[in-house]
């Protein structure tokens, strides 16, 4: 359990620091100034009090303020102040006004958010049980004052009390708006980051990956029985791009994949990577559709449009390599700091193997798409050629859309 005496300031207690530090140097300067008054008065007793307890205890307030010690601090300030007002009232009466800073003690109080309800409570007895008691008791102070003077005390010490105490309020308030302000303008800081974050996310893992990340899924791997896969590569491009300087090729490359990502998108397609000058994407990942091998196919051939209209805006002769494939993959997330989304199997490798072996300008798929495409794309057996790491494979060209679809 916290030592509620022993408690350092925090951000959370910061404010009530604040404003105990400025009661403690009014404190100060009012017992101080005090010791006059007393003196005129003839009130011995209230003199030596001020000078020997009152000014040394706020000195010494002040000090564990700065050291930290703020509840302790707190406690001899609070007991002070009490036995000063209840000694005061006792010798100079009710009517001198003394009972007024015993309202203004409650209301200082209740700054202190390290003390719990129960602390609240019982000060509020002390306090409300003090007040009581000197007002039927106290009536009459042991030194005997001026009237005029009585009063001009009781009134003062009243307006003094609700002066200070509202000026210390304004500024507790004022410290509290301005920790909202600021705690709001943290956050929206915090928001901004953490969709920053998310955007960067969102580029380089599909949606549904990174809210399984975000959630705290550390080991992503999914398995799927039907999915297709493209792997497209510009033919030539290494060569055509030898006497251009780095900004030209890059600005190439991304004016045609900036499309290519835009038909992707459309189709509501899994873009996977691009190595180089090549392309991969994935259709029925991560999310599963029954037409992954139509979708993938109508995606290579709107990328082949893209390029015929590149080359006749352009004035370039650059042309696409495109192979497909269809199957059961695997998919997940590696890596440690680069992580990424990629894929494994069978389809994966043959459709770069199609991409490889394939010819420019055509779309050469493997036997397990064309299987269900056939229906729908017009398509061309190139028969069975030989693929490295397969060996002989039965393959097609897509030609394009069926007259009757």
């Amino acid at each position: 359990m916290r030592n509620p005496i022993a408690y350092r300031v925090t951000e959370e207690n910061e404010k009530f620091y604040r404003v105990t530090q400025r009661a403690y140097f009014l404190g100060l300067f009012s017992h101080a100034s005090a010791v006059i008054v007393f003196i005129f008065l003839g009130i011995t007793e209230l003199v030596f009090f001020n000078l020997l307890i009152s000014v040394p205890t706020f000195i010494v307030a002040l000090i564990l303020n700065r050291l930290n010690r703020v509840n302790l601090a707190f406690v001899l300030a609070f007991f002070e102040l009490f036995i000063h007002q209840v000694a005061g009232v006792y010798f100079t009466g009710w009517e001198f006004g003394f009972q007024f800073w015993l309202l203004y003690l409650a209301g200082l109080s209740f700054f202190n958010p390290t003390w719990g309800n129960k602390v609240r409570v019982l000060q509020l007895i002390l306090i409300t049980t003090s007040y009581l008691l000197l007002y039927l008791f106290c009536q009459k102070g042991v030194y005997s004052i001026a009237q005029s003077l009585l009063h001009f005390m009781y009134v003062g010490n009243g307006i003094i009390v609700i002066i200070i105490l509202s000026l210390l309020i304004n500024n507790y308030s004022i410290s509290a708006y301005n920790a909202e302000k600021g705690l709001k303008t943290a956050n929206k800081q915090l928001d901004s980051a953490h969709k920053q974050t998310r955007s960067l996310l969102l580029n380089i893992l599909p949606e549904s990956i990174a809210n399984r990340l975000s959630g705290g899924e550390r080991q992503i791997a999914d398995s799927f029985t039907n999915a297709s896969i493209i792997f497209c590569d510009l033919v030539g491009f290494t060569k055509f791009s030898a006497d251009k300087n780095a900004q030209t090729i890059v600005k190439m490359l991304n004016s045609l994949f900036y499309q290519f990502d835009t038909i992707v998108e459309k189709m509501k397609l899994e873009k996977i990577k691009t190595i180089g000058d090549g392309y991969m994407v994935a259709a029925g990942v991560p999310q599963k559709r029954n037409d992954h091998a139509y979708s993938a196919v109508l995606c290579a051939l709107k990328m082949m449009q893209v390029i015929k209209l590149y080359n006749k805006k352009f004035g370039t002769n650059l042309n696409l390599r495109i192979g497909i494939s269809s199957g059961p993959v695997v998919a997940g997330v590696i890596g440690k700091n680069k992580f990424t989304y990629d894929l494994w199997g069978d389809p994966v490798n043959t459709a770069s193997r199609m991409e490889s072996h394939g010819r420019p300008g055509q779309i050469q798929i493997s036997k397990y798409t064309y299987e269900e495409i056939k229906d729908k794309f017009q398509t061309e057996s190139r028969g069975s050629i030989e693929i490295k790491g397969k060996g002989k494979m039965d393959t097609y060209f897509v030609k394009g859309y069926k007259k009757n679809r």
